[in-house]
């Protein structure tokens, strides 16, 4: 029983410092920088929804501020299960540079594989073959996995808020579809391990050491038999979700997405534990790193470009893309996806049909629905005594003439889009 105390009272003495170091990581005026950012992202949507619907639904200080609570619960969550765990990082400064500049090569090529998984992964593979650079293959890829696994964790959650209605040119049709961007500014402190010199060696931090059920991730080989030295650094970051759904729901997109995101955070923890032991695994998570992600990458992109629209026009009746709050629809329990058959027993099958049955300002509606191509519903609405001249709902159109119809670019290439230019010319 005294063993299991002591690991309760190392924990919470360990969260402590964690969690100090932690709001002090909140007030780097680098993490305050990415609050900023994030900002200048929201603005970008907020056009966009005043741009389709004719007024912005959500507001930019709103947007930012949950988007910062979500990043700063995650970051915690993150920063405690990384020391907790003992998942430690050792690595020399030329890493991070090498790392940007790999991210860097990456988003010129695709825009959609800017991400830590795969400049964590090449370079790991560099390190494996050349021998450079020397970095901790195991802690960082855990510690990627870790921040994948928090980040399927803030899609299934959020993802899916605030996505914006689009028009979209899909297999020769104009549907409906949605854009959705998320960021989330995330806090961090990693648990870092340096070499000292026996006498600059903390006592405390020797004791840590010396613990039988601490750290769960060994140091590396070449660490082992050297006096080493366990550091917090804080470090902000950003998680970010961008994407064009198409042949799916917002919620379901997400939902989905999320799912796929924590297996392969899962897989891939797993994979950087093994190898912290197995140097064979170091090769294994590597591979997994880069192969595993850009699987997941290439089907999404695949079915978003040939598989059925969600929001097709229906062969009778009016498809609905979004409801507007407290608006007439919203209020009946009227929901995207639904298609409207009739109005007040008329058939409808264009928005200037909705129109034209609404012109005369009726006080009682009633609304024929066909709900996921199987249920028929009925909703009614009473409005006295102004009557209801609108339903407060974007339909996908049957005109394919509607402007505002946006080609969907699975690829955002900037290297091919300075080639282009140049053979144009």
């Amino acid at each position: 029983m005294s063993g299991w105390l002591a690991m309760i009272q190392f924990l919470i003495e360990f969260s402590i410092v964690v969690s100090i170091n932690f709001v002090l990581g909140m007030f780097h005026p680098f993490y305050i920088g990415m609050i900023f950012i994030v900002l200048m992202m929201y603005r970008k949507n907020v056009y966009l929804e005043e741009n389709m619907l004719g007024d912005a639904r959500s507001k930019i200080n709103t947007l930012v501020f949950e988007s910062t609570m979500h990043g700063i619960l995650a970051g915690l969550i993150v920063s405690l299960l990384i020391h907790w765990l003992g998942i430690n990082i050792h690595m020399e400064p030329q890493f991070f540079i090498s790392l940007w500049l790999i991210l860097l090569v990456i988003s010129l090529l695709n825009m959609r594989y800017l991400c830590f998984a795969y400049g964590a992964g090449i370079l790991g593979l560099c390190s494996l073959l050349f021998g450079w650079p020397n970095m901790d293959i195991s802690g960082v890829l855990a510690f990627v996995a870790l921040l994948h696994l928090v980040e399927a964790g803030l899609i299934w959650g959020d993802g899916h808020r605030s996505a914006i209605p689009m028009f979209v040119e899909h297999r020769g049709k104009v549907v409906g579809g949605f854009v959705m961007n998320k960021q989330w500014p995330i806090p961090l402190v990693l648990l870092i391990v340096s070499m000292v010199s026996g006498s600059q060696f903390p006592v405390n931090t020797q004791q840590i050491m010396e613990t039988s059920w601490w750290p769960l991730m060994p140091l590396q080989e070449q660490l082992f038999h050297q006096d080493a030295l366990y550091k917090i650094l804080p470090i902000p970051a950003i998680l970010g979700y961008s994407e064009m759904v198409i042949t799916d729901s917002p919620r379901g997109k997400t939902r989905k997405s999320a799912f796929f995101i924590a297996v392969y955070s899962v897989v891939l923890l797993s994979l950087a534990f093994l190898s912290a032991n197995v140097e064979t695994f170091k090769y294994a998570a590597v591979f997994f790193a880069i192969v595993g992600h850009g699987v997941l990458t290439f089907c999404w992109a695949k079915k978003e470009k040939h598989g059925k629209a969600y929001f097709s026009v229906p062969s009778h009746g009016v498809r609905v893309l979004d409801i507007i709050e407290e608006g007439p629809a919203f209020e009946m329990g009227i929901k995207p996806g639904d298609i409207i058959l009739r109005i007040n027993n008329k058939q409808v099958m264009t928005r200037h049909g909705i129109k034209n049955l609404l012109r005369d300002y009726p006080t009682f509606i009633w609304v024929d629905v066909l709900r996921e191509d199987k249920y028929h519903l009925t909703f009614e609405y009473k409005r006295f005594p102004n009557g209801v001249d609108n339903l407060r709902i974007l339909i996908v159109p049957r005109d394919e003439s509607v402007a505002n119809v946006q080609r969907p670019k699975m690829q955002h290439d900037l290297l091919r889009h300075f080639t282009r230019k140049k053979t144009e010319k």
